[in-house]
């Protein structure tokens, strides 16, 4: 076995080769560190290396096993954390550079959750300021790129984790979610990443100096990207393994998997754009799969979903613009206080009593979800109306911004109503990905994942595509 080339596998086959005494930690972690040396300056997606860290941890839990005693389900599992999330010692940055002072003192939940089941943290990975932007850039630590194409985004706000996984730099890679951050990455880069629902993996920040919005307390949620559907479903058993510290997190709810058919629906809903015709070809792909596994499949869209994309984008932009524009406007770029503003714009400057009639509405949208979802408990939409973008799209025009808010739109719905929802990669052609989200119900991820196996089962995986065009 070449032991240079650890990082090319997974996190399941890892921690079990690591736990067995097949190969060490340390092996895994100077395999990953050697991969960041080699393909990172093509990517900068990993802004922070924690090698010597990593390295000390890995003989500790290699100590661990030689001397008999328990180890987690990521045993050795190299992974990176995003830089808006505390880890102990680091700056939390969130991509600003006023921000760089700002150490954390103690990790949050879910990193806590992850280094308890002995992963071992081998970067930082690059956000947008604020983590707002379908895309990754700031002055602090510059633009990432997307692996497969310079010229694309890699998706934002988790744009750097997503690129940096998919190239074989970690197994697993955090990101967060509030509009898509975990999901849209995922898609520009050919991968995989979930969106857990409201509630199941832990967010907290001990170093923020208050708590977080309303809105974001019940839209945002944190989440890993991994290459594999089956390494996603480690990575989120492990984030989510403990809650301390948010209260809204509950206690791993197993559902039962049954192996009956269900009817499944499907949609093309892009809030009055378009789909471009890859996207809506990933949507066929997808249908015909599950159609030939014995599912029925029915063109059906879920109630009040244009209700719930006019809902965030008011609850986003009244909380963009009561909190988030002034912060900008004083420490931010250009970029990023344009982007705020589209924000503030596709709310139609939302006043406070649009904000409390959004937020009230949210609940009569998801009981008719519910209800929708009694009879179709699995719902494949798109992810985007367009391809990825092209680097920095949103900064052509306040009205080309203002298109890729709503073409964005299936996206952000799924954030509104709390559900789990995973990306799946479809295909990739003339190095441009494209893919799918499946949501189903509440604390239903285990569904999710189960779905997303099917597909990836018959459509493959695509990062050995890519790691060719590096040789």
């Amino acid at each position: 076995m070449n032991k240079i080339e650890l990082w090319k596998w997974g996190a399941v086959k890892i921690a079990k080769a690591v736990s067995n005494k097949k190969i060490t930690a340390e092996e895994v972690i100077k395999s990953n560190i050697h991969r960041r040396k080699q393909i990172n300056p093509h990517l900068n997606a990993v802004v922070v290396s924690l090698d010597q860290q990593a390295i000390k941890r890995a003989r500790n839990i290699d100590e661990k096993i030689k001397n008999g005693k328990k180890v987690g389900i990521l045993a050795g599992v190299p992974i990176t954390i995003k830089e808006n999330v505390d880890v102990k010692n680091q700056s939390t940055t969130n991509g600003m550079k006023s921000f760089i002072n700002v150490v954390a003192e103690k990790n949050s939940p879910l990193v806590e959750n992850l280094l308890n089941q002995d992963a071992i943290i081998i970067g930082r990975t690059n956000t947008p300021e604020i983590s707002y932007r379908w895309f990754t850039d700031n002055p602090l630590r510059g633009l990432t790129y997307n692996p497969w194409s310079k010229k694309l985004t890699p998706g934002g706000s988790s744009g750097g984790a997503a690129s940096s996984v998919a190239m074989g730099i970690g197994a697993i890679a955090h990101g967060n979610d509030v509009g898509g951050s975990i999901r849209y990455p995922a898609y520009a880069c050919g991968i995989t990443g979930i969106k857990p629902g409201l509630g199941r993996v832990p967010a907290f920040n001990p170093s923020a100096p208050k708590e977080r919005s309303m809105g974001l307390q019940l839209m945002s949620v944190q989440g890993p990207h991994a290459r594999t559907i089956a390494d996603l479903d480690i990575a989120l058993k492990a984030m989510s393994s403990n809650g301390k510290g948010d209260p809204w997190w509950i206690k791993n709810i197993e559902e039962k998997l049954s192996n009956k058919k269900f009817t499944i629906a499907f949609n093309k809903w892009v809030s009055g754009k378009v789909c471009n015709k890859r996207v809506s070809n990933a949507i066929d792909i997808t249908v015909n799969i599950f159609r030939e596994n014995g599912f029925r499949v029915l063109n059906k869209t879920p109630p009040f979903i244009e209700e719930a994309a006019k809902c965030w984008r008011i609850i986003f932009g009244f909380e963009a613009k009561i909190s988030m524009l002034p912060l900008v406007k004083k420490m931010g770029s250009k970029a990023i206080i344009n982007v705020v503003s589209g924000f503030v714009d596709q709310g139609n400057n939302p006043k406070v009593e649009d904000y409390f009639d959004a937020l009230a509405k949210r609940n009569k949208i998801i009981r008719m979800w519910n209800e929708f979802m009694e009879k179709y408990p699995v719902i494949i939409s798109p992810i985007s109306a367009s391809l990825p973008y092209q680097q920095n799209e949103d900064q052509k025009s306040k009205k080309r911004l203002g298109e890729i808010i709503q073409e964005q739109s299936p996206l952000y719905v799924v954030n509104l109503l709390g559900l789990p929802s995973i990306a799946v990669p479809t295909e990739v052609i003339n190095d441009t990905p494209v893919g799918i989200q499946i949501t189903t119900g509440r604390f239903q991820e285990n569904l999710a994942i189960k779905m997303g196996k099917i597909v990836e089962k018959n459509v493959g995986t695509f990062y050995e595509q890519l790691w060719k065009k590096y040789k």
